[in-house]
């Protein structure tokens, strides 16, 4: 199998070159005619498998070049970042601009080539810029613009390849989460059962007698919606939880919102690891009859998720809105 390089302009042409079995490049005599260029390669000659030929090699081609381009630099919001420090996770915002500057030590960037997705889709031009940085387009500088964005997961996936024969390739990933830790945290979206999108609402525990609801209703202290637990009869223990992997351990977090309970309520943070609890938090809200806002600070042990509840074990009602977690 051949893998053809051909030079852009003939006038820079230093002949025909292939590479050996040994990874060495060697000279290829060529015939040519005005319909077609003759090559001939015996497969011994590259070890019975794939080669590269380079037909009309440009002055400025160093051959043997298996170095990809580098990141000198990247900068983030304004930050600078090691290419090991680009998967972020939880940023709570859109990072507008990533800069990053390139360079190869031997060969032209391939800058035509770059290529750069946003969740899998091609980067809308109107957010990349691309400047070479000499004349030899050995460097250049490349700017994401990642302003406006709406809260979300996202993954940017950056590859840039250099003009030597092997295509040496350069590779960024960057990720983050822009979107809220919590989820329709105002409960102001509901499915047509009316459980709250984003959360598992249910009991842990029960008896036959155990009567309950869990749902969205009107009269929320911020919008016009809240979710409602209302225990009814039985051994209640009914809880309202959300799953994330988005929680640092040895990270305190800021737990706010609003309630208001007829007999108290609870709220609660779990730490789970390998399919073990590792971290139970809870704590007890009073009674009261107005909406009253709340804090609550924890810190999580190492996990591979964790579960933000709210609960209520007692009859009566409980309100929750205006939930939010974020870093301290």
């Amino acid at each position: 199998m051949l893998g053809c390089w051909l030079g852009l302009a003939s006038a820079w042409a230093q002949g025909a070159f292939y590479r050996d079995a040994e990874g060495r490049w060697q000279e290829l005599p060529t015939e040519r005619t005005a319909e077609a260029t003759v090559l001939r390669l015996a497969p011994e000659t590259i070890g019975g498998g794939a080669t590269l030929v380079v037909l009309d090699k440009p002055d400025w081609m160093v051959l043997d070049d298996v170095a990809p381009p580098v990141a000198t630099s990247v900068l983030i919001a304004g930050q600078e970042r090691g290419l090991a420090d680009l998967e972020m996770g939880w940023t709570g915002r859109a990072l507008g601009e990533i800069v990053l500057a390139v360079a190869d030590a031997a060969n032209p960037l391939d800058l035509d080539g770059l290529r750069v997705t946003l969740n899998h889709a091609p980067l809308e031009a109107r957010r990349l810029s691309v400047e070479p940085l000499d004349n030899t387009r050995r460097q250049a500088r490349i700017t994401l613009n990642l302003a406006g964005l709406p809260p979300g997961r996202y993954a940017v996936d950056l590859r840039l390849t250099d003009l030597a024969p092997a295509r040496n390739a350069l590779t960024a990933p960057i990720s983050f989460n822009s979107a809220p830790l919590l989820l329709n945290a105002g409960f102001e979206e509901a499915d047509e059962a009316g459980k709250p999108v984003n959360w598992s609402p249910g009991v842990w525990s029960s008896d036959a007698d155990t009567k309950y609801d869990i749902s969205v209703k009107p009269g929320g202290a911020e919008g016009e919606k809240a979710l409602c637990l209302t225990g009814l009869a039985g051994n209640l223990n009914m809880v309202c939880s959300q799953r994330t992997q988005d929680l640092q351990s040895g990270v305190t977090y800021v737990y706010t919102g609003q309630y208001r309970s007829e007999n108290g309520c609870a709220l609660t943070a779990i730490a789970n690891r390998g399919g073990q609890e590792v971290d139970y938090l809870s704590l007890g809200l009073p009674a009261t009859a107005d909406w009253t806002p709340f804090t609550w600070e924890f810190t999580l042990q190492p996990h591979d998720y964790a579960l933000i509840v709210v609960r209520s074990g007692n009859t009566g009602e409980s309100w929750f809105d205006d939930l939010r977690v974020v870093p301290k």
